[in-house]
């Protein structure tokens, strides 16, 4: 019953923050600052709450994938090295190596931005895959093919809930954040399942997140160019066959180290 009360008081305190803020602003509380960094702040703020009240809604359902440091710790870093692969190719290091692209923001607006960046995959993390993903996969986990249709309702939910964007950017940028969300979203559901540490899953969103909005946001010359193309579909390519065989040859069993509600120290 306590544990009732808690998460009910974090959220009434995150939405009266939320309220708060959304009313005022920064603007509205004396703090002055460029309109890239207001922005970047407001998302921080904003994300980082939601992100708080998803964590605490995920410890109150007792799934046991919040322990960062669960064991096999190093093996299932190891595992996921391909997705980490996905994510940081998405800085377009070759174009950035070639001098194509260029930051020219400054380090407190880079780390700004860091922050920002894990801020909505913690956000989005704790709310997609940790609440709606394993939430779903809680009722249905008896084969491999209920764990894909958990994975594919929860990524859809994910890429649609993008869809708000359409709002407020062009409809070709909208539909392609549509598709690497759902992508991105099926990814760190089998890292999840996988690893049971949904924490890793916050560090690659988050790492996502920042190569594909460092140069846009802080820099000059972002370009999408063959070299670029090739070696994203050839990573995209095999973390895709990689994941997928991972997915089939897991035991079905080991999703009950997620819902068993004993507390047990990993």
């Amino acid at each position: 019953m306590k544990k009732r009360y808690f998460c009910i008081a974090v959220v009434a305190v995150a939405a009266a923050i939320l309220v708060v803020f959304e009313i005022f602003g920064l603007d509205g509380l004396g703090i002055e600052m460029s309109k890239t960094a207001n922005d970047l702040v407001s998302m921080t703020v904003t994300r980082g709450i939601g992100g708080i009240v998803f964590l605490v809604l995920l410890w109150y359902l007792e799934y046991n994938v919040l322990n960062p440091v669960r064991k096999p710790f190093w093996k299932c870093l190891l595992f996921c090295l391909p997705a980490f692969a996905v994510v940081i190719n998405n800085l377009h290091i070759y174009t950035l190596i070639t001098g194509r692209e260029k930051v020219v923001a400054g380090a407190s607006m880079i780390a700004l931005l860091a922050l920002e960046c894990f801020c909505i995959g913690l956000f989005e993390e704790m709310a997609f895959r940790g609440v709606v993903f394993l939430g779903i996969l809680e009722r249905r986990r008896k084969s491999v093919k209920d764990i894909v249709l958990a994975i594919l309702l929860s990524s859809a939910v994910f890429g649609i809930i993008h869809s708000v964007n359409f709002l407020y950017s062009a409809p070709g940028a909208v539909i392609q954040q549509i598709g690497y969300s759902f992508l991105i979203g099926a990814m760190c559901s089998v890292v999840l399942v996988k690893t049971k540490n949904i924490w890793i899953c916050v560090v690659l969103h988050a790492i996502f997140n920042f190569g594909g909005a460092l140069v846009p946001t802080l820099g000059q010359g972002f370009v999408w160019d063959a070299p670029t193309i090739v070696i994203t579909v050839l990573i995209a390519v095999a973390t895709t066959v990689y994941m997928t065989v991972a997915l089939i040859r897991m035991p079905v069993c080991e999703l009950d180290e997620i819902y068993s509600k004993n507390n047990e120290k990993n």
